[in-house]
């Protein structure tokens, strides 16, 4: 939603505060990818976009246009743990307190809790390098430690190489 919400809004950000680089891919797949020198992930990217790079519109199938005010009502529901709580009645309330109840963000809220968000890392990592163990250049896939997927790569991959790895629409990447 952070990045939905700095998308919409196109601000000019000066060359020495940039760290990093991100990339909308919108086809068959949508997804959105994050770079920084040593690292690049990239997530399942669960909305609609029309328009140019300048002016880009998002869309939900609940919401419609999704504008200003229903980012906003998203991100501060996310931003509210509103999801950790252990009561309906709780959350019922934190929900209302945090914004107005309304059935579209709900529903849109409801989806993007339940998303399988699609998350997948590189990492070139020479600071934890440990041969076979946590090789120099790898994949991450999922978050948590109990639940991650490690797979070694040979060599460094480049932005592109990731985009082509999960592209849907190229051919497949083979591990062995």
């Amino acid at each position: 939603m952070r990045a939905l919400k700095l998308m919409g809004l196109n601000p000019k950000i000066p060359k020495t505060s940039i760290k990093g680089e991100l990339r909308l891919y919108i086809d068959k797949m949508n997804r959105i990818f994050f770079y920084t020198e040593n690292k690049y992930f990239t997530l399942n990217f669960p909305f609609s976009v029309q328009g140019t790079i300048n002016e880009m519109k998002f869309y939900s199938d609940y919401l419609g246009v999704i504008d200003n005010k229903k980012s906003s009502d998203l991100l501060a529901l996310i931003n509210s743990g509103v999801q950790n709580e252990e009561c309906i009645d709780a959350f019922y309330d934190k929900f209302c307190d945090v914004v107005e109840y309304n059935v579209e963000i709900w529903n849109e809220f409801r989806r993007l809790i339940q998303l399988e968000d699609g998350y997948i890392r590189y990492d070139h990592d020479p600071i934890n390098e440990d041969n076979d163990i946590h090789p120099l250049n790898h994949l991450d896939i999922f978050y948590s430690q109990s639940s991650t997927i490690k797979i070694g790569l040979k060599n460094k991959f480049s932005k592109d190489e990731l985009i082509d790895s999960v592209n849907i629409k190229t051919n497949c990447k083979y591990l062995y």
